[in-house]
């Protein structure tokens, strides 16, 4: 019979511990105890309406309980949720953390003043605290989390003095969620040193903001969306600035750095618009404007990446030679910018340094920035020499010029800029001179030639194509031949020979008005071979000597267009023998124009190794007065028959 009264007892006590989530109650409070010397502030019952009637109330440092004195060091998660009477709360400096939604809608409270001992403050600490309007965040504070200020309508002014703070997510408004505009006020300490991520994000109704000299960093997010936000002026002692730090203050007309020009290139940006540049604004040096400060001083050895992006004041840059590396997007935007001069001692410039430079010198269809190819102007191109000298073509620069049939680049180019040539579908034939295979920027995309056919043709300097076929954004391509450039100091106006063991390498320049070019090589008085060239270079027409018996081959079809005209390698001739040589250039009715002659000696035979066979898909060879077609060693008659 003792059974229903066991139960009723459980029951109870169940009851009790559901119930009740505190350990003991001294005066109106309640606690836990956290450990043998500590407790914290916590709530009577579980997801109720808590210390009702309390209007104020003060925390002590010490409470005692059972003989045993505990220091209160926290108010603990939803301590005083939904407290809607009280109206203010005094907190000991034994306090160190403020937990989850502690005071979280308690509408009536008006101030409460955060000891110096308090490090964190949990996500929704005060939010929907309505009636709240103003806060100071102690510099001891390391830790707050998101939404805490969140809903409440009546906080104006903000007095943030937390040296180094996290624990948000950095997205817009995640401290002040829906009363970032609400705030005209928000001052930053003496001491602080960083402003952490979205602080001030969105609180359009602030018009100025100080910065101590004591802040270093100013993080991503930190003023996004200050609409009203007019001038800033940050310290000497800043080092770096975050992604999006200052997006969309597009009131922001003036900022001033308090450093030199050398330590303001050397701030680290993390992105677009991170700086306050970046929104076409003016930039001033010491209050010194940045249009009047030309030349860099050789203190500077490197500009940062977004340095002057959007700098629309700057008309002229002059880059000493202590500088050695432009970095991402330097001086992007700087719609005024004319004229850059750029030394030998800049060796890296990043990604898109001088986009959106619109007021840069075109030079036949294509945008320089002295030794920098900026952008093709003209995306109807179908052939295109870019200029000598030229040393790094930037990103995008003829992306989508889907008419590029050709393109000729010198041999001073040292690098190719992402997705350059991306997606120019047309593309047949690239000719480049660089000893040393320009690098391409793949960090966008592994598939540097997106779009690009991989059978395009590359033609390289000779002995260059399996350093090509190595380099990463070459190595993709499926063909490559050698070229050759006429001989130092030959002019370009005239025929020249290259000669390596036993091939012969042809250079001439375009006539305009030929119809036709003849080569014809003679070794011993006897004619060795003639060969005949369309005005595009397509070979025509060939014929051997007899007593060849038609076995010489030549290991290209055409010949191929270079930086100087065109180009043809004769292979296959005796070693070390004497040959002269005869090329006319001729007209419409096969009458002759021009006439070049000269001789050459070749030396030991040069045989074709696997790998240059293996790139060569066909060539054409004479043997027995029939065309052939010879395709990795296998020869093909015209009807594609295997013989």
């Amino acid at each position: 019979m003792r059974k229903p009264f066991l139960l009723s007892l459980l029951v109870a006590l169940l009851t009790t511990l559901s119930t009740h989530a505190y350990d003991f109650q001294s005066g109106d409070l309640y606690y836990n105890i956290t450990s043998d010397t500590t407790v914290e502030v916590t709530y009577q019952v579980y997801n109720s309406s808590n210390y009702q009637g309390l209007t104020t109330a003060t925390i002590p440092a010490t409470v005692t309980y059972n003989g045993t004195t505990y220091s209160v060091t926290s108010i603990g998660n939803e301590a005083f949720f939904l407290c809607s009477s009280l109206t203010s709360i005094t907190l000991p400096n034994s306090v160190t953390s403020i937990g989850n939604y502690a005071f979280r809608d308690c509408s009536s409270l008006t101030s409460i003043t955060l000891p110096n001992s308090v490090t964190s403050i949990g996500e929704w600490a005060f939010g929907e605290c309505y009636s709240l309007t103003s806060i100071t965040i102690p510099n001891s504070v390391t830790s707050i989390g998101a939404w805490v200020f969140a809903y409440c309508s009546s906080l104006t002014s903000v007095i943030w003095n937390a040296k180094k703070c996290a624990g948000w997510r950095y997205y817009e408004s995640a401290p002040f969620y829906d009363i970032s505009a609400n705030i005209t006020s928000f001052t930053f300490g003496e001491e602080v040193e960083t402003i952490p991520s979205g602080l001030c994000s969105g609180m359009s109704s602030l018009t100025s903001i100080t910065l101590p000299n004591s802040v270093t960093s100013i993080e991503d997010y930190a003023f996004r969306n200050c609409s009203s936000l007019t001038s800033i002026t940050i310290g000497n002692s800043v080092t770096s600035i975050g992604y999006w730090a200052f997006e969309n203050c597009s009131s922001l007309t003036k900022t001033n750095y308090t450093g030199d020009l050398a330590s303001w290139c050397a701030i680290s940006f993390s992105g677009v618009g991170s700086n306050p540049t970046f929104y076409s604004h003016n930039l001033y040096i010491n209050d010194v404007e940045v249009k009047d400060l030309v030349t860099f001083p050789e203190t500077v050895t490197s500009i940062g990446g977004y340095a002057f992006s959007g700098c629309t004041s700057i008309t002229s840059l002059n880059i000493p030679n202590s500088v050695t590396s432009i970095g991402r997007e330097a001086f992007s935007s700087c719609s005024s910018l004319t004229s850059i001069t750029l030394p030998n001692s800049v060796t890296s410039i990043g990604n898109y340094a001088f986009r959106g430079c619109t007021s840069l010198p075109v030079e036949d269809n294509l945008r320089y920035a002295d030794t920098y190819l900026v952008e093709a102007v003209d995306k109807s191109l179908s052939t295109y020499t870019i200029k000598t000298g030229t040393k790094w073509i930037g990103d995008d620069a003829f992306s989508y010029c889907d008419s590029l049939t050709s393109i000729t680049l010198p041999n001073s180019v040292t690098s190719i800029g992402e997705l350059a040539f991306v997606w120019c579908s047309s593309l047949a034939d690239i000719y480049c001179y660089a000893i040393t295979p320009p690098v391409c920027d793949v960090s966008s995309d592994p598939d540097f030639f997106l779009g690009v056919s991989k059978h395009c043709y590359i033609h390289v300097p000779a002995g260059t194509i399996r350093d090509y076929q190595m380099a990463v954004g070459w190595r993709d391509f499926y063909h490559f031949y050698e070229i050759s450039e006429l001989p130092d100091g030959a002019p370009t106006d005239q025929v020249g020979v290259t000669v390596t063991g036993n091939y012969a390498t042809f250079s001439w320049p375009v006539n305009p008005t030929a119809s036709s070019y003849t080569l014809t090589i003679t070794k011993d008085g006897e004619v060795f071979c003639t060969l005949i060239f369309n005005n595009m270079g397509q070979l025509v027409g060939m014929a051997f000597a007899p007593a060849r018996n038609g076995e010489q081959s030549t290991n290209q079809d055409d010949a191929q267009s270079t930086a100087y005209g065109f180009s043809f390698v004769v292979t296959n001739l005796d070693a070390n023998s004497h040959y002269t040589y005869t090329f006319t250039v001729n007209g419409a009715d096969n009458e002759v124009i021009e006439t070049y002659s000269g001789a050459f000696d070749t030396t030991e035979e040069t045989a074709l190794s696997e790998t240059e066979q293996a790139n060569k898909p066909s060539r054409k060879i004479l043997r027995n007065g029939q065309v052939l077609i010879l395709r990795n060693g296998v020869a093909y008659d015209m009807m594609g028959q295997t013989l």
